[in-house]
């Protein structure tokens, strides 16, 4: 049921290590005011270096250590040093063969937090020095990190200019940019369009009208079972009955109720075994990792064989944009001079042709750059494949491109995470609705009660 959390983890991870294998700071970055630009005379002493201390719970990778040396000895006035979570991992924490379990870190990413929060222990903190993202999303509505955009309002390079300000905002919490991400990738769901029809975007009430005019034997990604169906058309859309901003939930509603019930309908709790793959397949959920898996998603001979459905909400655009695994933010009481020595570095991740050349590095997988320069000279690049490198079905095309950035323009909501804590208590509700132990009515309303005295205490 997690593979999809982890596989994206996992990818990231390794994106995040080596994506700072750059040897220098771009070389045309504006000119520098911080502390270590001066001159210094031949009678002062050199000044020491600032320490910016940045949180990590994985062991050095050679990428990264490349990436905090080339920094290191840029001669900038700063030092990145790392502040290693791992020490409070125990054998609790991971399987047999070595995989993270959930909820694992509990103890790790407890003492991270308390660190961010108590003052300054640590300054930089991407969102995979947790081993629970969802954390990240909780400290950043309790104003843990500071506004960016003061830092890309300055900067003649990285600004809202040459980012993607949609997605920007999408990340914005009231008004304000407290993480910066390097890529995103697309949480949809797909169906063939004479099954969903052309219209990207549904309510709950026309996938169960599309639903029953399916064929027999017809599946959810080839999945027929009650929790086959929830983790393909609810699991992935929790975050939407979620507000973390103002510290609410709406799991009591009708549709959630509604989706329940739905979901509940199918008579097999779970099986080993997925139904005939040759059966008609309704919908799946799709992860757009790139303009490869774009292209490989929709394009036919037709062009318009697939339709990107989203999941179904009430307003009819359940598509979502995902940010989660290249999240960096700058720590609230990390000192002034800090944070500015923060940024230099943050900065580098976001330079063009670093994005590009972890994007082609690993095999066009990491996602789409927030570099808008790097989005669409990557575009270019897939539009201009030459024969010898195009896909078994052809290259992107342009209208495919066109439908593309219409369809990241039209999402309006960034998926943030939903906390393992969170997560355990939904999921323990929807086993007992799966079980027959009480109604979806029942179900909704004990998750809406616990969920909301957990959000509720950590506000």
């Amino acid at each position: 049921m997690k593979i999809r959390k982890y596989l994206a983890l996992a990818l990231s991870v390794l994106f995040l290590c080596a994506g700072c294998g750059r040897t220098a700071a771009p070389e045309d970055a504006a000119p520098s005011d911080f502390v270590g630009t001066e001159e210094i005379s031949e009678t002062e002493s050199p000044r020491e270096e600032i320490v910016i201390k940045m949180a990590m719970h994985t062991s050095l990778s050679q990428e990264i250590t490349n990436a905090v040396r080339a920094f290191n000895e840029a001669d900038n006035g700063y030092k990145i040093e790392y502040v290693d979570y791992d020490e409070y991992d125990d054998a609790d924490s991971y399987t047999s063969d070595g995989a993270l379990l959930p909820g694992g870190r509990s103890k790790a990413d407890f003492e991270l937090q308390m660190d961010i929060l108590k003052g300054d222990t640590v300054h930089i903190v991407p969102d995979t020095a947790f081993g629970d993202e969802g954390k990240f999303d909780i400290l950043k509505e309790k104003g843990a990190f500071i506004d960016l955009y003061p830092y890309l309002d300055g900067d003649a390079q990285i600004n809202r200019d040459t980012l993607d300000s949609h997605v920007l905002e999408l990340c914005e919490t009231d008004g304000k940019l407290c993480y910066l991400p390097t890529f995103y990738w697309i949480e949809s769901m797909i169906g063939k369009t004479e099954y969903v029809g052309e219209k990207e975007g549904w309510t709950f009430a026309e996938l169960k009208a599309r639903w029953n005019a399916m064929p027999d034997h017809a599946t959810f990604n080839h999945q027929t079972t009650k929790y086959g169906v929830y983790w393909e058309i609810l699991r992935s859309n929790l975050g939407a009955f979620l507000d973390y901003s103002n510290g609410t939930c709406s799991f009591d509603s009708p549709e959630f109720v509604e989706m329940l019930e739905f979901c509940n309908s199918f008579k097999v709790i779970y099986e080993e075994t997925e139904a005939d793959s040759r059966n008609p397949n309704f919908v799946r959920s799709l992860m757009l990792a790139g303009f490869e898996t774009y292209h490989r998603a929709v394009g036919s001979d037709s062009g318009e064989d697939y339709t990107l459905i989203g999941y179904p909400t009430e307003e009819g655009n359940g598509a979502f944009l995902n940010t989660n695994y290249y999240r960096y933010a700058i720590c609230a009481d990390a000192p002034q001079e800090i944070q500015d020595g923060a940024w230099e570095f943050i900065r580098m991740l976001m330079d063009e042709d670093f994005c590009c050349d972890m994007y082609n590095k690993y095999n066009r997988l990491v996602g789409f750059p927030v570099n808008r320069v790097a989005f669409e000279r990557l575009a270019q690049e897939e539009l201009n494949r030459p024969e010898e490198e195009q896909y078994s079905h052809g290259n992107m095309t342009q209208a495919e491109y066109d439908r593309l950035c219409a369809y990241i323009e039209s999402i309006d909501t960034m998926n943030d995470l939903i906390d393992d804590d969170l997560e355990n208590i939904v999921n323990e509700e929807i086993d007992r609705l799966f079980n027959g132990k009480c109604t979806a009515q029942q179900c909704a309303d004990m998750i809406q009660s616990r969920a909301a005295i957990y959000i509720a205490e950590r506000s």
